[in-house]
């Protein structure tokens, strides 16, 4: 679909600078952290990028494409967060997303995620859509060399 594309959950900006290399649009980066916010507007001075959260109503604008790469899994509420996503999609619209499952990151095993994130989740919201599930894997020697690699 035609239009603004939107990324929730920014980061550090690899994802970012994969959808400006191929897209080249009117794009707009959000993300929670005030330090991702500043890193990104830093590093990718053409984007508008700004200090909100993707969960909550993303407001008027109407995306013709949303990304959310490892963003999804630290939402409260998914099912909300999914409905506002959902609401803040052109007509055609296409969203584009990645979290783990509950094999990924053992490492994280101690933090407050979403384990529940599922494809059933997303079919409820958007209903007959086309998944395609891609499994990536890397190990790591150390805890701190996988939050290195988190952070770059």
């Amino acid at each position: 679909a035609e239009g603004p594309l939107l990324e929730i959950g920014c980061g550090t900006g690899f994802l970012t600078e994969e959808i400006i290399r191929r897209y080249k649009s009117n794009f707009t980066a959000i993300d929670l952290s005030d330090n991702m916010v500043s890193l990104c507007r830093s590093k990718f001075p053409q984007i508008e990028v700004l200090h909100r959260d993707g969960e909550l109503p993303l407001g008027e604008e109407k995306y013709g494409a949303i990304f959310s790469g490892m963003c999804l899994h630290w939402f409260t509420d998914p099912k909300k967060g999914l409905a506002n996503i959902r609401k803040a999609l052109k007509p055609g619209g296409h969203f584009y997303f990645s979290f783990p499952n509950d094999r990924s990151y053992p490492e994280w095993d101690h933090f407050p995620l979403n384990r529940f994130l599922n494809v059933g989740l997303f079919l409820e919201e958007f209903g007959n859509v086309d998944f395609q599930e891609i499994e990536f894997r890397n190990e790591y020697n150390s805890p701190l060399d996988f939050l290195r690699e988190m952070k770059q």
